[in-house]
C-alpha cells in the first residue's frame, strides 16, 4: 500500500506561527501605545505653558484672566486663553 503525504500544519508549527503573530501584534500596540503618551505629553506641556504665560500676563497687566479648554466633541468654548475684565481694586 503506498504511503500517502499529509498536508496541512502540524500542532508545532501552529504553535510557532500563533506565538510570533502575538509577539508582532503586542510589539504593535507597545508602539501605537507609546506614540498615544508622546503626545499626551506634549499637550500637557503646551497646556502648562499657556497656564504660565497666563499667570505671568495677569501677574504684569493686573488684570485677572480665565482658561478655558474644551474636550473634542462638545460644545464648549474652543479657545484656551480668554482676558476677562480688569480686577477690582
Amino acid at each position: 500500500m503506498p504511503r500517502r503525504s499529509h498536508r496541512g500544519f502540524t500542532l508545532i508549527e501552529l504553535m510557532i506561527a500563533l506565538a510570533v503573530a502575538a509577539t508582532m501584534f503586542a510589539a504593535l500596540i507597545l508602539g501605537l501605545g507609546a506614540l498615544t503618551g508622546a503626545r499626551a505629553r506634549k499637550a500637557m506641556g503646551e497646556l502648562g505653558a499657556a497656564a504660565r504665560s497666563l499667570y505671568d500676563t495677569a501677574a504684569l497687566t493686573g488684570n485677572t484672566c480665565r482658561l478655558v479648554s474644551s474636550c473634542p466633541g462638545t460644545t464648549r468654548p474652543s479657545s484656551l486663553i480668554a482676558p476677562s475684565a480688569p480686577a477690582a481694586r
